[in-house]
């Protein structure tokens, strides 16, 4: 969603809250984690520079490890799903993996 004053909101609709002044700003980037850029599109944001590499690395390492928890734990939900977090499992550790070097 765009707001009035410009800034972009993600909805889940199911899940609607107010998160923390860095989460947007992180889940915009996550499509570009596994890539170099990504670092750059962090350093670009105010609320990620706030943040900190560190827990922004953390946020990836954990979100690759509750997907690949998922994925062996929960067998419901719509078809493709198990693969989908398998591939975003990867992706999310490769990336905090990078970033540790």
């Amino acid at each position: 969603m765009l707001r009035p004053d410009g800034d972009v909101v993600f909805v889940d609709w199911g899940m609607a809250r107010v998160g923390a002044p860095w989460l947007d700003p992180l889940v915009a980037r996550l499509e570009w984690a596994d890539q170099p850029v990504f670092d750059d599109l962090v350093v670009g944001s105010p609320a990620l520079r706030d943040l900190g590499d560190s827990a922004v690395t953390t946020f990836l390492y954990l979100l690759g490890t509750w997907l690949a928890y998922r994925t062996a734990t929960d067998h419901s939900g719509p078809p493709g799903l198990a693969e989908f977090r398998v591939v975003e499992s990867r992706r999310f550790l490769e990336a905090a993996r990078r970033r540790l070097g």
